[in-house]
């Protein structure tokens, strides 16, 4: 069958041959020249390339992969991990700054979360890494370590602002020797019978 698609005469339907080529494909347009119907996957366009397209032609035709390019691809995503620890740091932060200095249930429950967080972190850091084992992760590694160490230093200031950690010299007073009284004085009763 023949119809008119923009003033050319177009197949549409064709033989079974072709059909094959297709591979399961009913029609397709070559929009070239002449308007034939032509299989898709063997066909080559005379159509020049669009303005800022740049062809990528891969000889292996993209199906090996170069380890180097894949190393490259794990390194980044490696640092992409450790990176995500510094988006929970600034929300920990900002929580803890909403939650106030007073003592109550909340700041409590955000402060002992920002100090639980990190440490967790740190402990299940090889969990997080584990996938990266083609490629060397010490560098994403060591800052994920510092980004956790920064949140439990964060988490330790709250505390301290809070007034839970034993900071100040008043909180340490049982432990000072006290000096024994110079002077004593009773009263009420005379000493003299």
């Amino acid at each position: 069958y023949q119809r008119r698609v923009r003033g050319k005469c177009v197949r549409t339907m064709a033989n079974k041959t072709e059909q094959q080529h297709r591979r399961g494909r009913k029609w397709t347009f070559d929009l070239a020249a002449d308007g034939k119907v032509v299989s898709t996957k063997h066909s080559k366009s005379a159509l020049p390339e669009p303005f800022g397209w740049v062809a990528l032609t891969d000889p292996n035709d993209g199906s090996v992969k170069k380890k180097e390019d894949l190393a490259a691809i794990k390194a980044s995503m490696a640092m992409e991990v450790a990176m995500g620890q510094g988006r929970s740091l600034m929300m920990n932060c900002f929580m803890m700054w909403m939650a106030g200095s007073s003592i109550h249930i909340v700041p409590i429950m955000f402060t002992g979360m920002a100090i639980w967080s990190p440490i967790q972190a740190i402990t299940n850091m090889n969990t997080a890494f584990a996938r990266f084992t083609d490629c060397d992760v010490t560098g994403p590694k060591l800052l994920y370590i510092a980004i956790n160490f920064l949140g439990l230093l964060a988490g330790l200031y709250k505390c301290a602002s809070l007034g839970l950690l034993p900071t100040k010299p008043a909180d340490w007073l049982q432990s000072d020797n006290i000096q024994p009284a110079l002077e004593f004085s009773g009263g009420g009763f005379p000493l003299s019978i």
